[in-house]
């Protein structure tokens, strides 16, 4: 019985995973030997019940084993273990501390670079975005020109073009160079692709966009030549641009950005998002107030019932 409470309590003291259990674990594995000490020295002086033999006892061979030392000893060495534990914990927490202080670095410098590569690549961009502008600057796009028929090019469509233009009013510069944009279109009759216009300077440009109004006349159509950056911020202004011809403020392009006129100013159209500007004072009707008062027939125009 002493064996099997002495493996017992070994394992639970095995089991002991926190120094506070430590002390009270020890102190119990000692009162509990010393017990079994006691006990067993006062079942030996106890004295042997008469019998009615005079045979003296056996004697046992086995040696007297020292409990108290035992459980001294073992709780020694499973203090020392448990402190070693310790340690060890210790060890590994502190070491995971400098890990992750050091992976924490090392991510706000790699966060640092993000952003410095973020800055230049924007910057870049930017830079891309002026050359393909600036290289575009002297360029005009023409279209509803019709395609060319076998042995003529662009050039000498542009140029029949240019020539009854100047010869209706100012002159206008003659391109150094023309392209159709695109591969020929399939349908009967194929809407005609774009031209584009190369000239040697960007007056020369310009003096064409002038006479803008009188291809328009003509069923034609001139623009500036833009990039891919610039004809999504057209697209994203598209609905302002009708909003603000509903109001008949006029407005127009200049490259990507959208302009309308109030009174005798030009003013650039910056925020999107807020309603357009009343019509200054003596304009005409809008569209959508001469829609209403057609659909609404005589009676809304008193002044027109009166005639």
């Amino acid at each position: 019985m002493a064996a099997n409470a002495f493996v017992a309590i070994c394992c639970l003291v095995h089991n002991a995973k926190h120094g506070s259990f430590r002390v009270y674990l020890s102190s119990a594995v000692l009162m509990h030997y010393r017990n079994m000490s006691r006990s067993q020295t006062r079942t030996q002086k106890r004295p042997a019940p008469e019998s009615p033999s005079p045979a003296r006892p056996e004697q046992s061979d086995t040696p007297m084993i020292d409990y108290d030392l035992v459980a001294e000893k073992v709780a020694e060495r499973l203090a020392q273990r448990l402190d070693s534990s310790d340690n060890k914990r210790d060890e590994q927490f502190t070491e995971l501390k400098a890990q992750y202080t050091q992976l924490k670095a090392n991510c706000s410098r790699q966060q640092s670079q993000i952003e410095a590569l973020q800055n230049r690549v924007a910057f870049l961009e930017g830079e891309s975005e002026r050359r393909d502008q600036n290289g575009r600057n002297t360029n005009a796009l023409l279209f509803n020109i019709p395609e060319e028929r076998t042995g003529a090019s662009p050039m000498d469509t542009v140029k029949a073009v240019l020539e009854k233009l100047s010869a209706d009013g100012p002159v206008v510069d003659t391109p150094v160079a023309c392209v159709r944009i695109g591969v020929p279109r399939d349908g009967s009759p194929a809407k005609p692709r774009q031209i584009k216009a190369i000239f040697t300077s960007a007056d020369a440009k310009h003096r064409l966009l002038k006479r803008g109004k009188e291809l328009r006349a003509k069923g034609l159509g001139v623009d500036v030549d833009l990039t891919p950056s610039q004809r999504a911020e057209r697209v994203a202004k598209r609905d302002r641009y009708h909003a603000l011809k509903g109001q008949n403020l006029a407005p127009f392009w200049r490259g990507s950005k959208l302009l309308y006129r109030q009174g005798t100013r030009i003013v650039e159209d910056h925020d999107a998002s807020m309603p357009p500007p009343p019509p200054p004072p003596g304009s005409p009707p809008t569209y959508a107030q001469a829609a209403a008062a057609s659909s609404a027939g005589p009676s809304a125009n008193p002044r027109a019932a009166a005639q």
